[in-house]
C-alpha cells in the first residue's frame, strides 16, 4: 500500500478511531466489569444454558456459533430485566444503572455481547463491535494498516505480551493481535482480538478469559465458526 494511502488512514482514524477504539477498549473491559457482579450473583445458572448457540447478524452480514454453554447477552436493555433484577435484588437504581451501560455499549458500536461459565472470580466473554469501513484502506491492504493502529493503542493501554500478525482465516485477510491486560477488579484478561473489513463495515471480535489457553481454544472454536 503506497506510503501516502497509509499516512492519509492513519490520520483520519487518529481523530477517529485512536481515541474512539481506546474508548472502545474500555467499553470492552468496562462492559465485562459490569455484568460480572451480575454472573457472580448469579452463581451457576449458565451451566444449563444450551451449547453451541448460533448467534446471527444479518445486517453486517455474519453468524457464529458460541463456546458450549456460552450466553449471548442481549444489548437493547429491555430483555435483561429479569436478569438484573435477580442480581440486584430487585434495587430499582442499581438495574436502570446497570441498563443504562448496556445500552451505553450497543450506542457505541458494540454489536454482540456473550460470556461463558463462570471460572473463579472471571468471567469469559466475547464482543463484536462493528464501524463504518469509510476511509480505511481496501482489500489486503487494510490488515497491515489496522496492525500499526493495533500496536499503537495497545501499547497505550499498557498490554504486555502483545503479538501482532496478518492471518488467512474464516474470516478473511485479517489482523490478529493477542495480549494480556490488567484490569481493575477484573486481575489478567488473555485477550485475542481479530480486525477484519466486509464491504460497508469494520468489525473488532474480541475473545478475552482468564487465561491464554482458554482463550486461545475458544478463539479458535469462534474464527472456525464465523460465516459470512
Amino acid at each position: 500500500m503506497p506510503a501516502a494511502v497509509t499516512v492519509q488512514w492513519n490520520r483520519h482514524r487518529a481523530h477517529a478511531t485512536s481515541a474512539g477504539r481506546r474508548s472502545r477498549r474500555r467499553l470492552q473491559v468496562g462492559a465485562a466489569a459490569a455484568l460480572v457482579g451480575i454472573l457472580l450473583a448469579l452463581g451457576g445458572g449458565w451451566a444449563g444454558a444450551s451449547s453451541g448457540v448460533v448467534v446471527k447478524e444479518p445486517q453486517y452480514g455474519f453468524s457464529l456459533t458460541l463456546p458450549a454453554d456460552w450466553k449471548p447477552v442481549p444489548l437493547d436493555g429491555s430483555d435483561v430485566t429479569a436478569l438484573l433484577n435477580a442480581a440486584t435484588h430487585d434495587d430499582p437504581a442499581l438495574t436502570n444503572a446497570l441498563k443504562g451501560q448496556i445500552s451505553a455499549a450497543a450506542s457505541k458500536g458494540m454489536k454482540v455481547f456473550a460470556v461463558g461459565p463462570i471460572v473463579g472470580s472471571s468471567v469469559p466473554n466475547l464482543n463484536v463491535i462493528v464501524s463504518s469501513s469509510a476511509g480505511a484502506p481496501t482489500g489486503r491492504a487494510f490488515a497491515p494498516a489496522a496492525l500499526v493502529q493495533a500496536k499503537i493503542e495497545f501499547a497505550e493501554l499498557a498490554a504486555s505480551h502483545v503479538k501482532a500478525s496478518v492471518v488467512d482465516n474464516r474470516m478473511g485477510h485479517v489482523a490478529q493481535v493477542t495480549y494480556e491486560l490488567s484490569a481493575k477488579n477484573l486481575g489478567t484478561e488473555f485477550g485475542e482480538q481479530y480486525y477484519l473489513q466486509h464491504k460497508a463495515y469494520l468489525e473488532i471480535v474480541t475473545i478475552t478469559t482468564s487465561n491464554p489457553a482458554g482463550t486461545r481454544a475458544d478463539a479458535q472454536l469462534i474464527v472456525n465458526s464465523w460465516r459470512w
